[in-house]
């Protein structure tokens, strides 16, 4: 596992980050994903009428596995009272596709994340705890209570040119 700014002091543009990340809900819903996104430096915003400034930040797709979609392990018929016991929650044949952006603001004390998935996007702010990052967002259910988000990095490479 590596820091953010750690992995921020050696990257440079065009690089591949991995990620995964864990999410909670309060209605018992769990999420997984993982995946790379692509580093960009910053740009624009220097010439007066140029470009708008685009922060530093990470980009890409992740594959997303959900504990309530269950996949039954065992052939046949189950009767009802086993039901729950024969199923395997975070279906790898049930997975949601992701986008996240990662603001990657050096030396910053926290960073925002959009994630769209579901056809929506909701944007919540991190902060570093340990190698970690950590917030609170919006739920991707129904419900009004927030989530808890927790990012990590498991380093990054040079994509070959």
């Amino acid at each position: 596992m590596a820091r953010l700014d750690q992995i921020l002091g050696e990257i440079t543009d065009g690089d591949m980050v991995g990620i995964t990340m864990a999410s909670n809900e309060d209605d018992q819903i769990v999420s997984y994903a993982e995946g790379s996104l692509k580093y960009h430096k910053a740009t624009g915003g220097i010439i007066l009428d140029g470009p708008p400034f685009r922060p530093a930040r990470f980009e890409g797709d992740v594959k997303m596995f959900f504990s309530d979609r269950k996949r039954n392990i065992v052939p046949g018929p189950v009767p009802p009272d086993q039901f729950a016991l024969k199923r395997q929650p975070f279906d790898a044949n049930a997975t949601e596709r992701a986008q996240i952006r990662l603001t990657a603001n050096e030396g910053s004390d926290h960073q925002a994340m959009t994630l769209r998935l579901f056809g929506g996007a909701s944007t919540l702010i991190l902060n570093p705890m340990g190698d970690l990052l950590v917030g609170f967002g919006p739920m991707m259910s129904a419900h009004p209570s927030p989530s808890v988000f927790v990012v990590s990095f498991s380093g990054f490479w040079h994509p070959p040119k």
